[in-house]
């Protein structure tokens, strides 16, 4: 079989980038700086509090922008002169260690010595501490050690383009700086304290307040977004906003476009030019991400954090699809990391989990044209074993959600090949002396990075992830339809995989410590700690923490088993805050956590039901992996607060793991979790649902409302199809709250804990599946 790429199309860009309406520069009003704008528009107050502060002309009317200009984190709102408004929300966090120190919670690392308490520990100090009184406090996680810093603050662009632009800490591009446009406010006062977010609380654009040492109601802010009407492939046109507010006036205010102004050929604009381009922006933006299961929540930024995940990867690969691991900077630009498998595979579980199949298919068809060879190869320099297996998991996920089955059929020959590939290293390992440690297991590369090293031959053993991710393959696409005539031997070989991984593991757990340490090999004594330490370089265990995290993920061990691991990484340094670790030896500066590859172990303890330590990853992985306000994913944040740079899969952990903490799936059982990784807090604050949400048994949707003066709480189900055959309706309640009765539609039922179980099909009052009302008393 010949071993081709199939032909690409190149991107067409219909029309030049679109020309901006320069106003006369003689009519400029030029008193004051002769570069500023009048800075002293109207004060009034009108709507709903606010006060106007800009008026411009769009599609023939005059609309007035609003802000209340007493406190920097209110919403802008836009109101035309026949009664048109759009709001933007614009909530902001602490992005310095001044500002964040004005509402801090607890005492950095418990007040323990970071370097001999906490990093160079075996166990994870850290979470221990958290989760001293079971459910941590998401405002201690947040506090607990100060953000991370990425090399720049976020990168901005369109989905048509084919690169991006980045912002640094003071709102500037390579091109323009747009704190050069308040010259009045620049006193030295306003570089301490600073907060950043997203315009409309989700939207790919850039905020940033700095507020004044002393004065409150002094700040300057600055607005960025990439222009969406621009057909340039590689050169992102960006619009800027900055103004400065003191007192509740507006002092100074001007407008940018990509670069300074250069007289008289290239001129500032306008208000009549900036505000048409933001409701374009808003409209195009909206447009791209509708398809987006619609999650409700108390605290309404982890819904923005999730949506807005998903416009960055529009941002990020080229034309919204194309396969790329990092952005901007050559180093994860580049590429050369293009067909890396994690990719591929994160990106596909998460905009199937968020109902966003024509991007889910989008990804899928890109991948398999440009990365995939006909033999199966990856265009990639070191393939990953465990994940073609994760790879043939998410081909049937991606059949079961959509139904889409002609897409599968288009690369049946290159799926049939990543499994040709499993079975051919499975047969080899059937080989060896059945006596040999490594009998039954899968050997290959875990990590992709182990194909830089002249020496790889180190890395290409048995890892346990290897045969778990192809056991959990084979088991998922053998249900698929179309390839029914292999489901017999893919069950067969998953069973045997995993029972002899189940008995090679059970033999080499040194059970000689509290608790039992689980190695990452088979027949290997050292452990991965003091083995990195005497061979960092050399040692088999490198990468260890892709080794458990990906066995995890899996699901194929038993419970026992599974927690043993788990018990394992948290005593044996192979977590850091609940996170997994990027294991190295232990540094006394810092003990990294892992971004990219980690979520498979938030899903273990999900459906291992230590909620508690789930949900302490749900917080870790929001505030330390992404930096704050304008949430960008680093692929390994530090305890010390430094990151490396941005990685596409790091950015969907936290959207995979919230919707698991919604709605979960078994994944074997026919079984459906609501709400088991809900935090017991939303649940006091609000109302908790989702709605649309895809699932192996259609699209499901529900909504949680507790009353504590009453004792209740009711959660209304709604399901597209029947449900499976057991759903679990989890009622985590406030501390020292207990379950005292449950029923579906009126009609008791049973609960275990805080979980109430419809056996589908033994409840006589439900008729219908269409809306299923639940609900406990405390």
């Amino acid at each position: 079989m010949s071993s081709s790429l199939a032909r690409r199309d190149n991107v067409v860009h219909p029309k030049h980038y679109h020309a901006v309406i320069k106003p006369d520069i003689h009519a400029r009003k030029v008193a004051g700086n002769p570069n500023m704008e009048s800075m002293f528009p109207r004060q009034n107050t009108t709507v709903d509090g606010l006060t106007a502060v800009d008026t411009f002309s769009y599609n023939g009317e005059t609309w007035t922008s609003y802000e209340d200009l007493t406190r920097f984190d209110g919403p802008l709102v836009l109101v035309s002169a026949s009664g048109r408004r759009r709001e933007l929300a614009r909530h902001v966090e602490a992005t310095t260690v001044e500002a964040l120190d004005l509402n801090r919670t607890i005492e950095r690392f418990f007040g323990l010595d970071p370097a001999n308490d906490v990093n160079l520990k075996l166990n994870d100090v850290l979470a221990e501490h958290l989760l001293k009184n079971g459910e941590p406090i998401e405002e201690n996680v947040r506090d607990v050690i100060d953000m991370n810093f990425l090399p720049w603050d976020t990168f901005l662009g369109n989905v048509q383009a084919n690169d991006t632009m980045t912002i640094d800490w003071q709102g500037a591009t390579t091109n323009y700086a747009p704190l050069g446009d308040v010259p009045n406010a620049l006193d030295g006062t306003h570089s301490n304290k600073s907060w950043d977010g997203l315009l409309g609380g989700w939207l790919p654009s850039s905020r940033k307040i700095f507020r004044g040492t002393i004065d409150s109601q002094d700040w300057i802010e600055s607005i960025i977004f990439a222009d969406v009407d621009s057909q340039d492939s590689t050169i992102i046109h960006m619009w800027f906003a900055t103004k400065w507010v003191k007192g509740g006036i507006v002092r100074e205010k001007n407008f940018g476009l990509n670069y300074p102004e250069f007289l008289p050929m290239r001129t500032r604009p306008t208000a009549d030019d900036f505000y048409p381009a933001l409701l374009r922006y808003m409209d195009y933006w909206e447009s791209n991400v509708e398809d987006f299961s619609s999650p409700s929540l108390p605290d309404p930024t982890w819904a923005d954090m999730t949506k807005h995940a998903f416009a960055v990867e529009l941002v990020q690969r080229g034309g919204g699809v194309a396969s790329r691991y990092g952005t901007f900077d050559r180093f994860y630009a580049g590429s050369e990391f293009e067909g890396f498998q994690d990719i591929f595979t994160t990106s596909l579980t998460a905009n199937l989990a968020w109902g966003r199949f024509k991007q889910a298919r989008a990804i899928f068809e890109n991948y398999m044209d440009w990365y995939v060879y006909d033999n199966g190869d990856i265009n990639m320099r070191g393939p990953e074993v465990p994940q073609f297996g994760l790879s043939l998991s998410l081909v049937a996920r991606y059949v079961q959600y959509t139904g889409d089955i002609t897409l599968v059929e288009k690369y049946k020959g290159k799926i049939l090949a990543w499994a040709k590939l499993l079975t051919d290293l499975h047969d080899e390992s059937l080989r060896l002396p059945v006596g040999d440690p490594y009998y039954g297991l899968i050997s290959g590369w875990s990590e992709s990075d182990a194909a830089l090293n002249s020496d790889s031959w180190r890395w290409s053993k048995p890892y346990w992830n290897n045969g778990a991710f192809a056991a959990r393959g084979f088991k998922d696409l053998s249900k698929i339809q179309i390839f029914a005539e292999y489901a017999e031997d893919w069950t067969s070989r998953a069973a045997q995989i995993i029972n002899q991984t189940s008995r090679t593991l059970d033999r080499f757990i040194q059970r000689n410590s509290t608790p039992p340490y689980v190695p990452v090999l088979a027949n290997e004594t050292n452990r991965v700690i003091e083995d990195l330490t005497e061979n960092e370089t050399t040692s088999p265990q490198r990468w260890a923490h892709r080794v458990y995290a990906e066995l995890l993920q899996a699901s194929v061990l038993s419970s026992t088993q599974t927690n043993l691991i788990i018990n394992s990484m948290q005593a044996y340094g192979i977590t850091s805050l609940g996170v997994v670790a990027n294991v190295t030896p232990l540094r006394a500066d810092t003990r990294d956590i892992l971004g990219f590859i980690s979520y498979g172990y938030a899903l273990s303890l999900l459906l291992q039901d230590r909620i508690d330590e789930f949900i302490l990853f749900l917080y870790t992985h929001r505030y330390h992996v992404h930096n704050r306000g304008l949430w960008i994913a680093a692929e390994v944040s530090s305890t010390g607060g430094s990151a490396s740079t941005y990685c596409q899969p790091s950015q969907f952990g936290t959207p995979i793991v919230l919707r698991a903490a919604l709605l979960f799936e078994h994944p074997d059982e026919e079984v459906l979790f609501v709400m088991r990784g809900v935090p017991r807090k939303w649940l006091s604050k609000g109302k908790v649902g989702i709605q649309k949400a895809p699932t192996r048994w259609g699209f499901v949707g529900f909504e949680t409302q507790m009353e504590e003066k009453t004792g209740t709480i009711t959660t209304v189900l709604n399901f597209e199809k029947p449900p499976p055959g057991e759903v679990r309706v989890k009622f985590r309640l406030p501390n020292g709250s207990q379950l005292k009765g449950a029923t579906i539609n009126g009609q008791a039922v049973d609960w275990k804990g805080e979980e109430v179980i419809w056996k589908v099909g033994t409840n006589s009052t439900v008729t219908t599946f269409k809306s299923v009302t639940v609900e406990g008393r405390f």
